[in-house]
């Protein structure tokens, strides 16, 4: 397996539906670009749909803890960072941090399950990735 690339930056034009009537972005929305951004650096990194699907397993999310700093009124272009936090027993753990025009807007942190299809468990990422051990931060 490749080094993993911890971090993955990826950019978002925002569509009106990711909007409300009074053009705050949704809290839903910015849910769906974390599964989104989490989805392709996985992918990038070997870790992601293409392994699970052929290992019969998938990612699921169990927590996330969003913290909005600023306004999210009217925002046109995003920029969200992502970061493999690493693993400890049976999880994974992402951050994200959310950017408009180089402004911190929103951060998140994510727990992540790897479950087995075939019996429905949920799997020690050790055993089954390569992937760093969870290091707790004082932001933590």
């Amino acid at each position: 397996m490749e080094t993993l690339h911890n971090t993955g930056i990826y950019k978002y034009s925002l569509r009106y539906y990711e909007k409300d009537l009074n053009r705050y972005l949704k809290p839903v929305s910015i849910f769906n670009f974390m599964q989104d951004v989490a989805a392709m650096h996985a992918q990038e990194n070997d870790f992601g749909e293409s392994f699970t699907t052929s290992h019969k397993m998938a990612w699921f999310a169990l927590k996330y803890k969003l913290v909005i700093l600023e306004n999210l009124y009217d925002l046109k272009e995003i920029e969200i960072k992502t970061e493999s936090r690493g693993i400890a027993r049976l999880f994974a753990y992402r951050d994200f941090y959310f950017y408009n025009d180089g402004k911190l807007f929103a951060k998140a942190a994510s727990q992540w399950a790897l479950v087995d299809f075939n019996t429905k468990k949920i799997l020690k990422p050790q055993e089954v990735l390569q992937l760093q051990a969870f290091e707790k931060r004082e932001e933590d």
